[in-house]
């Protein structure tokens, strides 16, 4: 009786216990499958994914804000300028022989010089050849025609009246002509500075005919000013500006352009505006500023400190979606009154207000090319 007892219990234990160990596998399996579920979800999970993104791509950031405003601006531009000799008032200096040059007399470019001045002496063997042919027909009483056609050929040679008759009357040849300024004047040689030397040295031979210097009268002046790319879509031949002496801005002038032109050289790009009629109380060399009034185009306006600018090109730090900014390049026109133009349509962005608060170094630049956002 008592053992029929002990199998009454014991064997419902066994049963209990195999099924507990079968069950355990399954829950074991179930475990590690919740564990590999959580883990895929934390790697699809974005929420960070803007923290493993490359620094010079996007910044996380709480800066402030700002939304342009699209609006047409009438704004005054002031822009440098300089006083210099009106080109077109010019005479050429010419040597009328070649040979070489015995003495010079002007040593440095925009040297003043007044008409009949003695500028260079040039010794000419042909000049001298020409000399002794008329002293040899003057002492054998050649022949009228010979004898003026001897004279003829001195004066085309620079030799004046005067000077052909004491060659004749002492039969000594001059060894050396002078040429002499012939217009009063500030003496340049073709692209040099200001007050640089003359490139042209003593000793140099010159042929008939080559240009030596260039003499810019002094009776008028002009004033050229610079103005920028972007700026100068709105300058036109015939429109007004006013300019004063940078060094006097109470005395102001009024002048009407009167001529347009692009420079480019020495790794700049402007764009030149020339004044003529320039009042003659100004001195050549002289510092200008002007101001002119610009009416914009219907455009963006960003302040100055909300753009980056590289250089080469422009950019703003655009938001992305919260805390997350990245760098988009854009196009700039005018700058003025501590704002910047932007060109681009640029309407439902929202940019940083000061670009500058989240750049750290010279490395935060886009490595690609123009991007939008």
């Amino acid at each position: 009786m008592k053992k029929k007892n002990i199998n009454k219990y014991w064997i419902p234990g066994w049963m209990l216990l195999l099924a507990f160990a079968c069950k355990q596998p399954a829950d074991i399996k179930g475990h590690e499958h919740h564990a590999h579920t959580a883990m895929r979800s934390v790697v699809a999970d974005t929420g960070i994914s803007h923290l493993i993104r490359p620094v010079n791509e996007e910044v996380l950031s709480k800066v402030q804000v700002l939304t342009p405003a699209k609006t047409t601006k009438a704004i005054t531009v002031k822009v440098q300028g300089v006083v210099g000799y009106d080109t077109r008032e010019n005479t050429s200096l010419s040597a009328r022989v070649g040979g070489r040059i015995e003495k010079l007399y002007v040593k440095y470019n925009y040297q003043p010089v007044q008409k009949g001045q003695l500028v260079l002496t040039i010794y000419s063997p042909d000049l001298v050849a020409a000399q002794r042919e008329l002293i040899l027909l003057v002492r054998t009483n050649g022949e009228d025609q010979l004898v003026q056609s001897a004279r003829q050929r001195l004066r085309l040679l620079g030799i004046t009246e005067a000077q052909i008759e004491t060659i004749a009357r002492s039969g000594n040849p001059v060894y050396s002509i002078p040429v002499y300024a012939n217009a009063s004047g500030y003496i340049l040689e073709q692209s040099a500075p200001a007050n640089s030397a003359i490139a042209t040295r003593e000793g140099q031979y010159v042929t008939a005919g080559q240009t030596l210097f260039t003499i810019y009268t002094n009776q008028a002046l002009v004033a050229d000013f610079s103005f920028s790319p972007a700026q100068a879509a709105s300058i036109a031949k015939g429109k007004e500006l006013s300019y004063y002496p940078s060094s006097n801005p109470n005395l102001s002038y009024t002048g009407k352009i009167g001529l347009v032109r692009p420079v480019l050289g020495s790794g700049q790009n402007f764009t030149q505006a020339r004044v003529y009629q320039v009042p003659r109380n100004l001195k050549p060399g002289q510092q200008l500023t002007a101001e002119m009034t610009i009416v914009t185009g219907s455009h963006y306006w960003l302040p100055q400190e909300a753009v980056l600018d590289m250089g080469n090109h422009q950019m703003v730090l655009f938001k992305k979606e919260g805390p997350v900014f990245t760098p988009v390049y854009i196009q700039t026109g005018i700058k003025a009154d501590e704002q910047i133009e932007v060109l681009d349509e640029i309407g439902n962005w929202q940019v940083a207000a000061n670009a500058y608060y989240l750049v750290d170094s010279e490395g935060f630049i886009p490595q690609t090319q123009k991007q939008t956002p």
